[in-house]
């Protein structure tokens, strides 16, 4: 019917074909100048959408006509719609399916199945998706929605609603005032506690999600049969079938539940936006930071986004009155394909339909966004079954995936080309066919081939080159820092100040042993003994050179710089009171004008950066300034250790999970360094930013082929492939 694929073979039928099942509930609705009819199951609470020719044809099935007399009495009612003997099996085998047919036992689903089995390629298709939605049915919680809509029902006054709307507004502006402090790197975010924060966030989210659905949807008179899970890519997420929702005849009912999700969402995430504005660093304003990033970005991402089948599909698929949006906007699609490759006259095409060339715009995004949807499970699958050394599964899924998506169109393609070669009469066709396949294969090669020079954007840290390591001299408890972090030390400047009463004591008593010994040798000159004046004058040297190093241990509880730079050390006034042993790091300075940038990289990103290569760097604290330099180093030695301002704690591009040591690189990453050519006066140690390393001249084909197998590590699977 109007989502079946044309077909002009026909089958053999049975002698009748069951009937509609007479205690099914119809609802009748106009949308855009159509007429469109609902059917609910009562008892399975299932709905189906028909339009009018479906309709028509459903109400031939009484039991006693075959699908060649329906079909009669359909072409004849409607004739513009070319309909198949074919078409009419398919669609009452969907009913069947449906269970909006009578049926006297299992015998008569299987007669009915058997006519024309769908083909291998679809049933593939359909398996593969299935893989990753699984519906769990937990809960019928109608009367739990009753109660809860008598509480809750004054929310959908004008007045509750105007003072949502404005809470909602009022957060954007906050949000976008406060826009550098919402971006600002956050560790917390991603530690134990920020992580449970999160999954709290997100199940509270989504109950509150669900529930709103369900409270409109009782609004407005509808039935909330089923609630449970379901499986999205095998994540757990809460789903409630408000799918009574069908059956209001008026689309501003229906809009209103499709919408009361988001709208629940939208307002949590205002909620949440104005306590983490008006909070600083605690528990609640970590749980509101959680909130808003679930309830908001999630709703603008998912919920929000038309081409994925959640609440904005549903909502735009209402608002331009266009039922099966995504299978009508297909059906264009292959069918402007068909008239562009074969010049057949479509009529999905001629039919008048003013939102044909939207819809038509619809698909083609549909269809790109598919197979980035595919891209990234297939790489999010790929990531996780790695983790347990299941890569010879992680490859076999990929290439699945990519026979699905690609393989089962082009064989179709080429059985429609096949189909040409053997039909009488049709030359010209299959010479379009072909000439068209061959233009865009041309057409693709020549893309392919387009030349341009390929650069690597990664964060990066300024580094001072051999800095300063500053360490105590002598024990002591830290009395003083004299200094800051990022502060401009001279030579010899003093930094920290040591107290030990120990070593003071022993200055002390070398002092005064000197002065006790300079009296006793002065006085025993005095009385004429030059022998014991003799003595103690050499004891005398003695105490003077213990009193001076026992002065040069003192003085050295006074650490100075040992040359010109930066102080680079953080959170100096963790030193005061602690007490340091001989050789005890204290701070780093950084020489003055010497520095080198630190780069990670992964292991595919490594083998492509070369010494030599030229490169731009970009610091935050100089947003307008653009420092040259080149690779001085490629390092080829593995690493599980990155500084943390390179990390995703802090906005980095080196991805990090908990270890038994705090957190690890989650892979294997490689260092680079670049040699600036100018303004190393104004950078400073650990500044960070974005470098950019031009790796060379390469075309577009090899660019992309290298970037997916890069994200799917499909050399991967070309081994398990050829093994």
């Amino acid at each position: 019917m109007t989502d079946a694929a044309a077909s002009t073979t026909s089958s053999e039928s049975p002698a009748s074909l069951p009937p509609l099942r007479s205690d099914i509930d119809v609802a009748r609705r106009e949308a855009d100048g159509r007429t469109e009819y609902i059917l609910k199951d009562p008892l399975s609470s299932r709905h189906f959408r028909l339009d009018a020719v479906e309709w028509f044809v459903a109400m031939l099935l009484d039991g006693h006509r075959t699908a060649a007399e329906v079909h009669a009495r359909a072409v004849q009612q409607y004739p513009e719609t070319h309909l198949t003997v074919d078409e009419i099996v398919r669609f009452v085998r969907r009913l069947a399916l449906a269970g909006m047919l009578r049926l006297s036992g299992r015998g008569d689903l299987d007669r009915l199945m058997a006519l024309r089995p769908q083909g291998g390629g679809l049933r593939l298709v359909n398996l593969f998706w299935q893989i990753f939605y699984i519906r769990i049915p937990l809960l019928n919680p109608d009367r739990l929605i009753t109660a809860l809509h008598a509480r809750v029902a004054f929310l959908g006054r004008p007045w509750p609603l105007a003072l949502m709307a404005a809470l909602v507004l009022a957060a954007a502006t906050l949000v976008l005032w406060h826009w550098p402090r919402l971006v600002e790197p956050r560790a917390e975010f991603l530690s134990a506690r920020g992580l449970a924060w999160l999954l709290v966030a997100m199940v509270g989210v989504k109950v509150v999600h669900e529930l709103a659905h369900a409270c409109v949807c009782k609004h407005y008179g509808g039935r909330v049969p089923e609630m449970g899970l379901v499986l999205i890519v095998f994540t757990p997420c809460l789903y409630c079938d408000v799918s009574d929702a069908w059956m209001f005849p008026s689309r501003r009912s229906r809009l209103a539940v499709t919408a009361a999700g988001i709208a629940a969402e939208l307002v949590l995430a205002a909620a949440a936006a104005l306590v983490f504005v008006a909070t600083r660093d605690g528990a609640i304003h970590q749980a509101a930071f959680s909130l808003m990033i679930v309830a908001g970005v999630s709703t603008i991402l998912f919920n929000g986004n038309p081409l994925l089948r959640y609440d904005g599909y549903y909502l735009l698929s209402d608002a331009i009155e266009t039922p099966n949006l995504r299978l009508r906007a297909r059906r264009y699609l292959v069918a402007a394909v068909r008239r562009l490759v074969l010049g057949d006259p479509v009529p999905d095409l001629d039919r008048p339909d003013r939102r044909r060339g939207f819809v038509l715009l619809y698909g083609i995004a549909a269809y790109l966004y598919g197979w980035f949807i595919l891209y990234a499970i297939l790489g999010m699958l790929y990531r996780k079954l790695e983790a347990y050394d299941l890569q010879a599964l992680a490859g076999a899924l990929i290439a699945l995936g990519v026979v699905m998506q690609l393989g089962v169109p082009l064989w179709r393609f080429g059985a429609v080309l096949g189909r040409l070669v053997r039909q009488p009469g049709s030359p010209w066709r299959f010479a379009r066919a072909v000439a068209v396949a061959g233009g865009l294969v041309l057409v693709g090669v020549t893309a392919a081939n387009v030349e341009f020079t390929e650069t690597l954007s990664r964060t990066c840290v300024v580094q001072s080159d051999e800095p300063y390591d500053v360490r105590a001299e002598q024990p002591g408890f830290v009395a003083a820092v004299l200094v800051r972090p990022g502060q401009r030390v001279a030579k010899g400047q003093p930094l920290v100040r040591l107290v030990n009463e120990q070593l003071l004591a022993d200055l002390r008593g070398a002092e005064a042993d000197v002065a006790v010994h300079r009296v006793l040798a002065d006085r025993a000159q005095a009385d004429g003994d030059l022998v014991t004046a003799g003595q103690l004058r050499t004891q005398l040297d003695q105490l003077r050179d213990v009193a001076d190093h026992a002065r040069r241990r003192v003085a050295q509880l006074t650490v100075a710089s040992p040359g010109d730079g930066l102080v680079s050390t953080d959170d100096l006034d963790r030193l005061l009171g602690l007490w340091m042993e001989q050789g005890s790091p204290l701070m780093r300075v950084a020489r003055a004008g010497r520095f080198r940038v630190t780069v990670q990289l992964g292991q595919k990103q490594a083998e492509r950066v070369a010494v030599g290569a030229p490169a731009e760097l970009k610091v935050r604290a100089w947003p307008e300034r653009t420092f040259d330099g080149r690779v001085s180093d490629s390092s080829r030695m593995a690493s599980a250790a990155a500084p943390a301002v390179l990390t995703t704690l802090y906005e980095g591009d080196v991805a990090v999970r908990p270890g038994a040591d705090g957190w690890a690189a989650a892979e294997t990453i490689y260092r680079a360094e670049l040699q600036l050519a100018d303004g190393q006066a104004i950078l400073r140690d650990g500044m960070s930013g974005k470098a950019r390393i031009y790796l060379g001249r390469t075309s577009l084909g090899r660019y992309l082929w290298r970037t997916v197998a890069d994200e799917l590590s499909l050399d991967l699977l070309l081994k398990w492939a050829s093994s």
